[in-house]
């Protein structure tokens, strides 16, 4: 769920963990990360403990949802304008 410029992460209907990216939210999208996408970069945090994993420089349209991470959870294609 989104509010304002905060992330709140759910667990079995219950409020779990609640974090604020350092950077104004574009968008927010599911898989097996959190991911938080920019201006001209996404971020992914992990779903457990709200971390942040990792940084990438890419001007996202769509992270996750309509199967772009792989079957295992490590790979990931977002889709960019052109």
């Amino acid at each position: 769920m989104r509010e304002a410029n905060r992330v709140k992460i759910f667990r079995n209907f219950k409020d779990h963990k609640t974090f604020s990216p350092p950077f104004q939210m574009e968008g927010i999208h599911g898989g097996p990360l959190v991911c938080v996408r920019g201006g001209e970069f996404v971020s992914f945090h992990s779903w457990d403990d709200a971390l942040f994993i990792r940084r990438i420089d890419v001007a996202a349209k769509n992270v996750g949802g309509g199967g772009v991470f792989s079957d295992d959870g490590r790979c990931f294609g977002p889709t960019a304008a052109r």
